[in-house]
């Protein structure tokens, strides 16, 4: 017997005794969230039911199951653990309802980024996408891939973080998700996210993304749904392009149905910029300082310097000899990008006028990725936001999650989701790509359809 199989049937096993024990003692046991204890010496973790309405079933039901070597037997249907329900109860209560695979990485954020993430994508896994390129009204450039679904299903408009292009190791995770049956139908859009290879090479200037990429995202649904016909638009991003996809939900309004943000970056000067202070002694961002996540982050951003070389050198815009580590760090580091004062303002604009920002041009890189910072603006986004992170994400700390999440706890438009493994965009290693798909489907059905008719396949 394989180890999937062993799995499987542990798995069967102990849900079939749940519902004999729920039926035995005559109640429905709740097991929409689970909570991860360490041991004492750090070496067992312990899964726990939480019986929300009825103590009484709790009492049958042994307070601890002890799990050794990082496995993780969870005999509940979701990983999910709200952060609150707010206004949205019902659907709070269909995505825990989400069928998720038995998580067998737990506790392991580095394999699980890395089995979800591990290799960029070859142009002959993009038979179903075609180019397309935007002009956006400022003279930006900015190119992507598009497949089209059905006339009348939603559109996904997808970014993915730090140099990801098209091909990025990032998108190689999303397309698999998307080749799930409960999105089959949906229309996708993949952007170069605007710290590209292709995005440098189009402009000629490096960009950061934040408060420019969610103006880029704005500007681009506008024209998609021009372009095509599109009624319903949601924007989903991960790591620093989930910092973009907030910006685009402030300014979203009467454009975008709504938004997710996976691994979401919300202070830029935390990440990338507390990697890319290890990197240059006299860096802006402060001092240096070494430690085991940092190693295993400065590894990760080695993979991303040569997808960024790969595609800038193929590129008929960036012809020339090829860029060393230093020479990439630099460019993105001395950027001239934002001291274009008319670009600047058409960015701002909405922010100075809604006094999130103060009337006033960024005078360094630094106080740009400042002014990025999403706690900004939690408190007046004015569409629906999911924030989705995990709590051993070892790139972006999940303390990035709470800080937005505690901004904008007054605002009844933001809802999140803390699981307990993931790692770093590595939600389908944990839990399965059905599962991250069938949390998308039900997240943009519910702020697109007039009557929600929640998928089958997904409970």
């Amino acid at each position: 017997m394989t180890l999937y199989s062993l799995i499987h049937n542990v798995r069967n096993s102990v849900r079939n005794n749940l519902k004999r024990l729920a039926t035995s003692v005559d109640f429905n046991i709740c097991i929409n969230s689970v909570k991860v204890h360490e041991h004492k010496q750090g070496i067992l973790h312990s899964i726990i039911n939480a019986c929300d309405y009825i103590p009484k079933a709790c009492n049958y039901i042994p307070e601890r199951m002890m799990i050794t070597a990082g496995l993780a037997l969870a005999c509940c249907s979701s990983p999910i653990i709200s952060y609150s329900k707010r206004d949205q109860t019902q659907l709070t209560d269909l995505l825990q309802q989400i069928d998720a695979n038995l998580p067998i990485i737990t506790q392991d954020a580095n394999l699980a980024t890395g089995l979800s993430n591990y290799q960029r994508l070859q142009n002959y896994e993009l038979s179903e996408y075609k180019p397309i390129q935007f002009t956006l009204p400022n003279g930006t450039l900015e190119d992507g891939i598009y497949k089209q679904g059905e006339s009348t299903a939603p559109l996904i408009i997808g970014s993915f973080g730090f140099f990801s292009d098209v091909h990025a190791n990032a998108v190689y995770n999303f397309t698999h998700i998307v080749r799930e049956e409960v999105l089959q139908d949906y229309n996708v859009l993949i952007l170069n996210h605007p710290s590209s290879a292709p995005f440098y090479c189009a402009n000629g200037e490096a960009s950061w993304g934040g408060i420019e990429e969610g103006y880029i995202i704005i500007e681009i649904a506008k024209q998609m749904k021009e372009q095509f016909g599109i009624s319903h638009v949601h924007a989903i991003g991960v790591s620093m392009g989930g910092n973009g996809v907030m910006h685009a939900a402030y300014r979203g309004k009467r454009v975008l149905d709504s938004a997710i943000a996976f691994s979401s970056v919300t202070d830029f000067l935390d990440v990338p910029g507390n990697t890319l202070r290890s990197l240059r002694n006299d860096s802006e961002f402060g001092p240096t300082f070494w430690s085991i996540t940092g190693w295993l982050n400065s590894i990760g951003m080695k993979m991303l310097y040569d997808g960024f070389e790969e595609e800038r050198k193929k590129n008929p815009a960036c012809k020339g000899k090829p860029f060393t580590l230093e020479e990439i760090e630099t460019i993105y580091l001395t950027t001239p990008h934002y001291a274009n004062a008319e670009r600047m303002k058409e960015y701002l604009a909405p922010y100075i006028a809604d006094k999130i920002l103060p009337e006033k041009m960024p005078s360094s890189l630094e106080e740009y990725l400042s002014m990025s910072d999403t706690t900004h603006i939690a408190s007046s986004i004015q569409i629906p936001l999911l924030v989705v992170h995990a709590h051993d994400d070892a790139v972006v700390s999940e303390h990035h999650y709470y800080r937005f999440m505690l901004a904008g706890r007054e605002n009844p438009f933001i809802n999140g989701i803390m699981t307990t493994d993931g790692g770093h965009w590595g939600f389908s290693a944990a839990y399965g790509t059905k599962f991250v798909a069938c949390l998308i489907r039900t997240y943009t059905e519910y702020w697109s359809m007039p009557k929600l008719k929640p998928e089958s396949k997904c409970f």
